[in-house]
């Protein structure tokens, strides 16, 4: 019998195949402090033995097949400092007894069936880092309570029936996901301001209004930027303020007014989607400085005149998708420098010009990337173009012989021109 151990201190049976149910007697390890059970197929409910084990720090649960109801010594255990127990089949509320856990650092509850508000005693919590409550049937705001948990680095609340942010976070949030809940009303700017913010994810809300086009104290670290599948509308800011953007996701919404010019100085930037807006005007030149980009999506526009030259400059680009807008002449000749470009989408625009004259600055960056990786050249580190569409434009003529440069493509679509 395991309650034999009286001297356990640490007790690891994870990632096993044992089947069966917790047996009881474990509650009979007074000192032990380690209790990992995660991933071993058991069953059953789980039994309420964490009464006497009054030394216990950290407890994984996770991945199993329980049932019923979390025990309630659970939340009496003052000692823990980690606690996981998502991906459970367990169903309850967060009790207000979550407050008693003041010591806990990590709290992973995710994946469970978890009904009901989160309770205003979370805020009790001060020493914890990272908060994982993703994924269950959550309702009601997120308690104002939040803002008092000063060592809080990572929360996320995605996937719930969460209402509401609340109107402040603690200053040392360095990642906070609240995606798809049914969120109404206007982006905090408060949320822009988190001096420590790296990741902020709200896609897939009802987030309604102008994304804030100034902030009074900008988060200088925020790299990781998710408000994708909202009702934002209004113009794009100029995020000059936020130096350290890397990722940009603002697609499906409903914004107007043009792309700023002012992207153009986001030098770290590597994924824009703006894509299914109402964007208009044309592609600013200066697109062409935003030298880490390797991803620009701002198809399903109203974006109008030729695609800048300057787009040539972008020699890391491996995904550019510029369909159904109303895009007219043809590829820039600088194009022939994308010796990295693996997917290039222009479909339905009005692009005019003769096949061979299109076709050429994408087979001669394929003889670009070739002549690089043969002279050993890091910068080109992809196997070449892969996707091309173009189809529903006004390419016109023959396909040239050299087409077969680009042996790499696994799509190519010029349907509905006038080959």
């Amino acid at each position: 019998s395991l309650g034999s151990f009286s001297s356990l201190l640490r007790l690891d049976i994870s990632m096993n195949r044992l089947g069966g149910v917790v047996p009881s007697e474990l509650g009979d390890l007074r000192i032990l402090q380690v209790l990992d059970l995660s991933s071993c197929h058991l069953g059953g409910t789980l039994p309420n033995l964490f009464d006497g084990m009054s030394h216990l720090k950290v407890l994984n649960l996770q991945d199993n097949n329980f049932v019923g109801t979390l025990p309630s010594s659970l939340f009496t255990r003052t000692s823990l400092v980690s606690l996981r127990a998502s991906w459970l089949p367990v169903v309850g509320t967060l009790p207000t007894q979550l407050g008693n856990l003041w010591q806990l650092v990590d709290l992973r509850m995710a994946g469970l069936q978890l009904v009901g508000t989160i309770p205003t005693t979370i805020g009790l919590l001060r020493a914890l880092e990272v908060c994982a409550l993703f994924d269950n049937q959550l309702t009601g705001a997120l308690p104002t309570e939040i803002a008092d948990m000063k060592s809080l680095r990572v929360l996320s609340v995605a996937g719930q029936h969460i209402t509401a942010l609340p109107p402040l976070l603690p200053d040392s949030i360095q990642a906070f996901s609240a995606y798809n809940n049914p969120i109404s009303g206007t982006l905090p700017a408060s949320l822009l301001s988190l001096p420590n913010l790296q990741v902020l994810s709200l896609g897939k809300c009802r987030l309604s209004g102008a994304v804030p086009a100034t902030v009074a104290v900008p988060s200088p670290s925020l790299s990781q930027l998710f408000l994708s599948h909202n009702l934002f509308s209004g113009p794009l800011p100029a995020f000059s303020d936020f130096p350290a953007l890397s990722i940009i996701y603002l697609n499906d919404n409903r914004i107007e007014g043009t792309l700023p010019t002012a992207w153009g100085g986001l030098s770290t930037l590597q994924v824009l989607d703006v894509s299914r807006n109402a964007i208009s005007g044309a592609i600013p030149s200066q697109f062409g400085r935003m030298v880490s980009l390797t991803t620009l999506d701002a198809s399903a526009n109203s974006l109008v005149g030729t695609m800048p030259a300057d787009l040539g400059q972008l020699v890391g680009l491996q995904r550019l998708v510029l369909s159904h807008n109303r895009l007219d002449g043809g590829l820039p000749a600088t194009f022939a420098s994308l010796i990295n470009l693996q997917a290039l989408d222009v479909s339905h625009n009005l692009l005019h010009a003769r096949a061979e004259d299109f076709l050429e600055p994408l087979i001669a960056s394929h003889i670009n990337c070739r002549a690089a990786s043969v002279a050993l050249e890091t910068r080109c580190t992809q196997p070449g173009l892969r996707d091309l569409r173009a189809s529903h434009n006004h390419i016109a003529g023959a396909l040239p012989s050299t087409l077969v440069e680009l042996r790499q493509l696994v799509v190519l679509n010029l349907a509905s021109n006038k080959l």
